[in-house]
């Protein structure tokens, strides 16, 4: 027997959202509530969604108490291993690090200010910027509640996003062994891989919230592998469409992600039509074109019709220049680094579940399916740079789906011999070793040892504790001394993990920047030439000089030599005010190093104005390396030298 609620669910929402709808328009700050939190409840919704549209139903339904409470205790235990890491730190939030915080900050202001104006705000980044406002409106409210801190962000990162994506990781693999016919493991073994495999934690730990796209890239996977492909689903197919828009949206690279799963569904397609009686055949690929007709068509239509800025930029964005200094060493060596990241005990394991499943390929296809999966996509990306942690995002749910599959077919074996159960249980004993001592190494906070071994990847993570922290404060005081007073503007040649321009400006979080700190771009093909260097009073250079890539960076080292070296004419127009050692350990990198390093910091103030031969002279100097750049370069100072010498010519 149905409640009354129950029978009038429909008219007591409609009621409810007619007084939010009411109160949105009629109130501000309700409107900011309502207009911050609905990204949050859309983004949650969506995998709810997803869940009761497949067997992940049934199954978080069917979940004994014991695995509940194992599970709950896993993920405290998970939540206090990041608290304890993040609560170690003491640093400066520069770059990367703190951007998306302080990006989420700036968003929830102005979502009390004006909550419809950032919600136009939303759909111009949509159309126009490279990293758009959803996912920092997204968490802006919870980490406005939370105080604002960097190890508030970082931990938001984990409990919003990283805690409900493995639940349903573990979902899925509960789905995959049912549907296959598999023995059941308890449910919380999954959520724990899901924590403990370390390109999942690693970027939250650096200040990215990428790990946002895990729950629906999940959610996808969910509804595309525990479905009948060959049978038409309109409503699975709007959830799919939806969910893939979400993640574009969230990240842009997650285009990877999606262009090796469609490579990979349209491969696994063929397969199943070899193996499939021919009566069936037929069936399936009408169900599965008009599935995937329906997909693409809908979400195509979406964004030529709503957000024909966005399609515009995946048309002509030009990725390869502007990733060009990130994409270093050959492809070969590339693709080596990549595997290398996620390293060869992993790669073994994963290895042993995909001979395994070959032996039966007819009946399964979920690992070849995953490990196609991560390879397509994998080559892709490496085509325009190196993998780095954050972009690491586009394989990781196929790597665990791997890991936790070989784990499941080792399990599985069939074998009647004492000493052949021996083995096998032996075999999958060393591979959860391997992936319990991985965690661990990744980890130098919690297993002491500061250099990971390299048969387990590069990916780790070590508390950032700034030695140089003192020093940097030392030269923004003298900074202030010289600049302050009078306004004088200053440009920081510098661009490392151990020093460089906004390690200055976020000293003062969180009071504003009283110095007037110029912008300095830090890619060549990036971001290109900034002319207003040639206008600033002061000017910072370090010996050696720092710089983080290596290549595409002579926006900072050839600008440092102009500036001290004595046979450039630029050299001339400078005096030297002050210098400051920096010394410390450089543990703020992506990768890990322990090496005690030293710069010494120069501050020199500008005596004279530059020359036009002057300007030209730095001109030709980044004509000869970047002829097919006109836009970020020649022209830049064409245009400098037109404003700033016509009339003294005239």
């Amino acid at each position: 027997m149905k409640t009354a609620i129950q029978k009038n669910a429909l008219w007591i929402w409609l009621a409810v959202a007619a007084v939010v709808i009411v109160l949105t328009v009629s109130f501000s700050p309700v409107a900011a509530c309502v207009i911050g939190l609905l990204p949050l409840a859309v983004y949650y919704a969506l995998a709810y969604f997803s869940i009761r549209m497949t067997p992940a139903k049934d199954i978080l339904k069917s979940l004994t108490k014991k695995e509940i409470w194992i599970t709950v205790a896993i993920c405290i235990g998970f939540f206090g291993v990041m608290m304890y890491i993040i609560a170690k730190e003491n640093f400066i939030e520069y770059w990367d690090f703190g951007a998306y915080k302080n990006f989420a900050l700036t968003q929830g202001k102005m979502l009390f200010d004006d909550p419809w104006g950032t919600l136009q705000a939303l759909y111009q980044s949509i159309n126009t910027a490279e990293y758009n406002n959803l996912l920092a409106l997204m968490i802006s409210i919870p980490l406005m509640l939370l105080g604002g801190g960097y190890g508030a962000c970082n931990l938001l990162v984990v409990f919003l996003f990283i805690i409900p994506f493995a639940i349903v990781f573990a979902l899925l693999m509960r789905c995959l062994l049912q549907k296959y016919g598999l023995k059941q493991i308890s449910f919380y073994w999954f959520v724990l891989l899901g924590f403990i495999i370390p390109p999942v934690f690693i970027p939250a730990l650096q200040g990215y919230c990428d790990a946002s796209v895990l729950l629906p890239i999940a959610a996808v996977t969910l509804l595309t592998l525990t479905r009948d492909l060959g049978k038409f689903n309109w409503k699975k197919n709007l959830l799919t469409v939806a969910l893939l828009l979400y993640i574009l949206w969230l990240r842009r690279y997650i285009a990877y992600w999606l262009l090796g799963g469609v490579l990979t569904l349209l491969i696994w397609s063929i397969f199943r039509l070899i193996i499939l009686p021919k009566g069936e055949r037929k069936r399936f690929a009408a169900g599965f074109c008009a599935n995937l007709l329906m997909v693409g068509a809908i979400g195509a239509g979406v964004i030529v019709i709503f957000f024909p800025g966005y399609f515009e930029m995946l048309l002509s964005s030009r990725y390869a220049d502007a990733y060009d200094a990130y994409g270093h060493d050959s492809y070969l060596v590339r693709f080596t680094q990549g595997i290398h990241y996620l390293g060869i005990a992993s790669g073994i394991i994963c290895a042993i579940g995909v001979v395994l499943e070959l032996t039966q390929i007819r009946k399964r296809q979920f690992i070849c399916f995953n490990a196609v999966h991560l390879m397509i996509s994998l080559l892709f990306f490496l085509r325009i740079q190196n993998l780095t942690a954050h972009h690491a995002y586009i394989l990781v749910l196929q790597f665990l789906v791997l890991i936790a599959g070989s784990f499941i077919y080792i399990g599985a074996i069939a074998v009647k011999s004492r000493k052949l159960r021996i083995a096998r249980n032996i075999a999958g004993g060393l591979c959860a070793v391997l992936v319990v001592s991985n965690f661990f190494f990744s980890l130098p906070d919690l297993s002491g040892i500061n250099q990971k071994p390299k048969f387990f990847g590069t990916a780790a993570y070590q508390a950032k504790i700034m030695g140089q922290y003192g020093d940097i404060i030392e030269v923004r005081q003298i900074l202030e001394n010289v600049a302050l007073a009078q306004n004088k503007s200053i440009y920081i040649i510098a661009s490392s993990s151990f020093f460089n321009e906004d390690m200055i400006r976020k000293s003062y979080i969180p009071q504003d920047v009283p110095l007037n700190l110029l912008p300095v771009p830090h890619v060549d093909k990036n971001s290109g030439f900034n002319t207003d260097f040639f206008g600033a009073d002061i000017v910072v250079v370090c010996d050696p000089v720092q710089y983080h890539l290596d290549k595409g960076q002579r926006v900072i080292t050839e600008l440092s030599d102009m500036v001290t070296s004595e046979d450039s004419p630029l050299h001339a127009h400078y005096r030297v005010v002050d210098s400051v050692t920096l010394q410390g350990v450089d543990n703020g990198d992506e990768r890990q190093s322990d090496k005690e390093r030293s710069a010494v910091c120069t501050i020199y103030e500008r005596v004279e104005p530059f020359t036009k031969e002057d300007v030209e002279y730095v001109r030709d100097r980044f004509k000869a390396y970047y002829p097919d750049l006109p836009e970020l370069f020649e022209n830049r100072f064409d245009q400098y030298i037109q404003t700033h010498f016509a009339q003294t010519e005239n």
